[in-house]
């Protein structure tokens, strides 16, 4: 334990449970840690370890370079990394990911409370090999990231990213990816209020399946300016976006790019501006965009229908481009 403005410095790594259980550092009341490669739970047996960076004042910093990975969960299972009550983390130079190996399962990353802050310049995988990892984002935290993976690989399944609260922020740099290479069931939840910021964002690539983003309840607002929302890419299929009471923006929205039975659902309260990029439907079957319940998609660049067995459907909404004014149901 690291507390009461003590500071620690180490220029090697820091390994939190290289073979056993139950091990941790705790960095408290305005203390301080300055190091260079992380490792929470090493070892395939390494389960149950963690860090947690607590209360104001208090500050982990990591500085490393080259081909090295800060890890939560190694190749073990059940190990956490958590910033909660104000504190901070600075991780840079490289990737972060939890869950590195196959096997290493329901790894936990949180950033919690108001006031509290993870910042790494690196990429961020949750489930690089391994499966049920999580990133919750609660309570006015906020995290900023530069490019994140949810389930990355084959067999990388059920990993998941929750944001949720009025001032919680998840602003990331880069592009998102939503099960990325023939794994499943990779969901990503901006709710309750809380804000996603980033660039282009796919659901589903490479032959990932039933991969999802939920958007919604009290005002959960997603935007993606930078980039183009895709749900379901190069044999990515069954993807599913669902949105409730949300802001979005996004340059464009393809629906199946190479893909089949991708679903958008655009319920009651949405507000979505495609910052004149194109709906594309894409070359697939079974791709299906719903808007309904008194929701409105703004600013379209056009619709381009490249599949066959496409549909969507308007109900007492607006859908406005150069091409639409307003529509009722149409079906290709």
């Amino acid at each position: 334990t690291i507390t009461n403005n003590a500071r620690f410095a180490n220029a090697g790594t820091i390994t939190i449970g290289l073979t056993g259980s139950g091990n941790g550092l705790i960095i408290a009341d305005g203390g301080s840690v300055l190091g260079s490669q992380v490792v929470i739970g090493e070892g395939a047996a390494a389960s149950n370890n963690f860090a947690l960076v607590t209360g104001a004042g208090s500050l982990w910093t990591n500085v490393q370079t080259g081909s090295r990975i800060y890890q939560v969960g190694g190749s073990g299972s059940a190990n956490s990394l958590t910033i909660a009550q104000g504190g901070k983390a600075f991780f840079h130079g490289i990737p972060t990911t939890v869950g590195l190996a196959l096997g290493a399962n329901s790894n936990a990353f949180v950033v919690t409370d108001n006031n509290s802050l993870f910042l790494t310049d690196g990429a961020l995988t949750i489930g690089q090999g391994g499966a049920f990892n999580s990133l919750i984002v609660s309570n006015g935290a906020k995290l900023v990231t530069s490019g994140t993976t949810i389930g990355n690989f084959r067999g990388t399944d059920s990993n998941s990213a929750w944001v949720t609260g009025s001032g919680t922020v998840w602003s990331n740099q880069g592009a998102l990816a939503i099960g990325d290479s023939t794994n499943a069931f990779n969901t990503v939840s901006i709710l309750a209020g809380a804000a996603y910021y980033g660039g282009a964002l796919t659901i589903g690539n490479l032959g990932a399946a039933s991969n999802a983003l939920y958007l919604g309840s009290s005002g959960a607002q997603i935007i993606a300016s930078n980039g183009l929302i895709t749900a379901g890419q190069f044999g990515g299929g069954s993807s599913r976006i669902e949105a409730t009471n949300a802001n979005i923006l996004s340059s464009g929205l393809f629906i199946g790019n190479g893909a089949s039975n991708n679903t958008v659902v655009v319920s009651s309260g949405v507000t979505w501006n495609m910052l004149n990029g194109q709906l594309s439907f894409g070359a697939g079957t079974g791709n299906v965009l719903t808007i309904a319940g008194n929701s409105t998609v703004t600013n379209v660049g056009g619709v381009g229908l490249l599949g066959s067995g496409l549909t969507y459907t308007l109900t007492n909404n607006i859908l406005m481009s150069a091409d639409v004014n307003v529509m009722t149901t149409r079906v290709f």
